[in-house]
């Protein structure tokens, strides 16, 4: 049986000629293994996915979307009123929260010319749904201001360092951040 390194990527049933052609300017490695040798494998599936987008929208929640359809991610639009009822979160092992305020997310439209129905946003009960969904082993992925949401209202252990008065200093779009966790 042929050894390979955790995380190796295994394409079946492609010709070796398509295989290689398709990824020579990736620069990865590409290897063949005989049918008789194949590796013991373990089908990796896409994780059930959930973006929250209040009624009225969010331009971030419209991209984060767009970006997901062009990668071919499949996901469900939770709107905030869907996570009142906790069995709604127990659908997805991830669930997205794109840019945008605290309070959007909290209380949602709630003017006059909003239809009742379209009104409101996560409030008390949603807000435990996804404290429920964290502590059940789900992932919540924040994008941009909405790690504030989670650490303000999920009792995530983390400090915003910048708010909106220096926030100019603290803009690192596109990069990633090394963090060490310290067990308290």
């Amino acid at each position: 049986e042929a050894v390979l390194p955790a995380g190796t990527a295994v394409v079946l049933g492609l010709p070796r000629a398509v295989l290689e052609r398709e990824v020579a300017a990736s620069g990865l490695d590409v290897r063949a293994v005989a049918e008789d040798t194949r590796p013991h494998l373990v089908t990796v599936r896409r994780p059930p996915l959930a973006v929250i987008e209040p009624w009225g929208g969010a331009i971030d929640a419209g991209w984060t979307r767009w970006v997901l359809e062009q990668h071919a991610f499949d996901y469900t639009r939770l709107r905030p009123a869907d996570l009142q009822d906790r069995a709604v979160a127990t659908r997805f092992d991830a669930i997205v929260i794109p840019d945008m305020p605290s309070l959007q997310l909290l209380r949602g439209s709630q003017g006059s010319q909003t239809r009742p129905e379209y009104r409101g946003g996560l409030e008390d009960r949603g807000v435990d749904t996804l404290k429920h969904f964290v502590r059940a082993g789900g992932t919540i992925i924040t994008l941009g201001n909405a790690a504030e949401f989670a650490i303000d209202h999920l009792d995530v252990p983390a400090d915003v360092v910048s708010r909106a008065d220096d926030a100019d200093t603290a803009v690192v779009p596109g990069t990633l951040l090394r963090t060490t966790l310290v067990a308290g």
